[in-house]
């Protein structure tokens, strides 16, 4: 359990209590009373005394400007009663030699016992040693503009500690020509641990030679043993085609252990007018095909925009996937203006029939085609997912879906009993008052709700919907996130904020608002309403946008 406050964590404690226990525990240690989590302490002592003695984790994170981030994660054993008690360190500073580095190990600000951790030299950009507690290396791609060899050098040093114990190599966010031209540099010199790695590409040059390069990487990434979780971005560049598809595909079949697997691609007005740089089904399905024949594989996330020769033949082979793999776990699909139609939608809510497993899971659709007969098809689902504890569904810009699939989802939510987070987008629908009011009262029904977002804008939702979703709030049991957007739902005025008031200060776990009411009817009374709130109780997060 954490407690953070601006951003810094006040409070780090283990223990398996509930949320109730918790908040219990808090008000009596924001009192004064500091031994107010022991007992909830020493019985997830007792519990899990046979643990034995916990190492700890080092994470190492280089960011960009060169700087360093320690983080340190572990358990402190104490011998007098065989507890375990979880500490959280976090140091971030300007390292620019090796030096620096190991003086604020030495520090005090680092638990003594942890020892030697690592020496790394960021300005040389070369991993001197390693020592015997680091388990997991984290390098994010910004840090690639100040020193592009940087992440090269740490994945492929030319010689590395035998007795190396890392568990996980993490990038994030590489830029994709960067490690190319490295690639190309380095070339035969180029050393790959065997350690689980996970890469995060994202591709910034705008190039038409995109593909070739693409092919170039992927037989480089080939070389890496145990790759684990693989995330190409192609959001920035829009010439991407099936060449790069395929070239990704032919990754895929050539790794044995990945479990996650993210690929996004965007095109713009311009590139879709160009066939050569079009995706089609051909390219989706060749990455379909080589994801299904991955036994290990949990999470997968399939996020295409403006690609309209992708069709309902890709769903097709979608469903496929899940047939091969209905052991998946997170699955998070998002088709904005692409060929998909109504048919599609129904074909791809009749595959997550086969997921029994799942636990997150997120639709995206927006077209003008789409419809409440698609729509509903995916409400009706969920009570099959047993596991389900995450789920979005977003119809932004489905101009024809309505009240129907409002009714069908409030319908179908009271029967997803584990879930803890719901994020509902019906932003420029049909979506009106009585669809937003089945809603609101289906959510009341989720006890283990924690994290509810929901928006609305430009629908025809008026003061009567924001007031009833408002009086909703405290019947939540668990909430402690919310997010309302009715931005331009220009019915909305002053007269809800009563009892969307009331409902945020009767809800006493919540900790973080959003509240987004842009174009709408509010006046300065109803703002100033509405931020009063924050100033009669302690909220980690408030924020109105009008």
């Amino acid at each position: 359990y954490q407690r953070r406050v601006h951003g810094q964590t006040i409070l780090s404690v283990g223990c398996d209590a509930t949320p109730k226990e918790l908040e219990e525990a808090l008000k009596k240690y924001n009192n004064g009373e500091k031994a107010a989590f022991e007992p909830l302490i020493e019985r997830f002592n007792n519990k899990f005394r046979k643990i034995g003695t916990k190492t700890g984790q080092v994470v190492c994170r280089l960011l960009a400007g060169g700087k360093l981030e320690v983080i340190i994660e572990g358990f402190e054993e104490r011998e007098s009663v065989e507890c375990l008690v979880y500490q959280n360190f976090e140091i971030q500073r300007d390292i620019d030699t090796e030096d620096n580095l190991l003086n604020l190990l030495k520090s005090k600000e680092l638990p003594q016992d942890f020892g030697r951790i690592i020496t790394l030299l960021v300005r040389k950009a070369n991993l001197s040693a390693v020592r015997e507690r680091i388990e997991l290396l984290e390098i994010e791609g910004s840090g690639l503009k100040h020193n592009q060899n940087l992440a090269l050098s740490l994945l492929m040093p030319t010689q590395v500690d035998p007795k190396w114990p890392l568990r996980q190599i993490r990038f994030e966010a590489i830029p994709g020509k960067a490690l190319m031209d490295e690639v190309n540099a380095r070339k035969s010199e180029m050393f790959v641990p065997e350690t689980r790695t996970s890469i995060q590409i994202r591709w910034d040059d705008i190039s038409e030679d995109v593909n070739a390069e693409c092919k170039k990487l992927t037989k480089f990434l080939a070389k890496i043993p145990a790759l684990v979780e693989l995330h190409v971005d192609f959001t920035m560049t829009h010439a991407l085609n099936d060449e790069g598809c395929n070239a990704i595909s032919v990754l895929l079949q050539s790794t044995k252990f990945l479990t996650s697997f993210s690929f996004r691609a965007y095109k713009t007005e311009l590139y879709i007018n160009f066939p050569r740089f079009a995706i089609t089904d051909k390219g989706v399905i060749a990455l379909l095909r080589s994801l299904a024949n991955l036994e290990d594989l949990k999470r997968i996330n399939l996020d295409l925009y403006l690609c309209p020769e992708v069709s309902d033949t890709s769903v097709q082979d979608i469903v496929g996937l899940f047939t091969r793999r209905n052991n998946l776990e997170d699955v998070r699909l998002s088709f904005r203006n692409t060929g998909i139609t109504n048919v599609g939608v129904m074909m791809l809510a009749e595959g997550f029939h086969h997921l029994r497993n799942l636990e997150v899971l997120g639709v995206t659709i927006t077209g003008k085609d789409f419809n409440d007969q698609g729509c509903i098809h995916l409400a009706e689902v969920l009570p099959e997912l047993n596991n389900l504890q995450q789920l979005t569904l977003s119809f932004w810009k489905c101009n024809l879906v309505s009240y129907y699939t409002a009714k069908a989802t409030a319908e179908a939510l009271p029967l997803t009993p584990k879930l803890t987070k719901l994020t509902l987008i019906f932003a420029n629908t049909q979506l009106e008052n009585f669809g937003l009011i089945e809603l609101a009262n289906s959510i009341t029904q989720l006890q283990e709700l924690s994290s509810l977002i929901i928006d609305v804008s430009r629908t025809l939702i008026s003061d009567k919907g924001m007031s009833v979703l408002g009086g909703s709030l405290p019947k939540i049991k668990q909430l402690s996130q919310l997010s309302l957007v009715c931005v331009e739902c220009k019915a909305v005025t002053d007269r809800c904020c009563d009892d969307l008031v009331l409902g945020i200060k009767q809800q006493q776990l919540l900790l973080s608002v959003d509240l987004d009411f842009q174009r709408t009817k509010l006046t300065q009374k109803g703002r100033k309403e509405l931020l009063d709130v924050q100033y009669e109780r302690k909220f980690d997060r408030f924020v109105l946008i009008s």
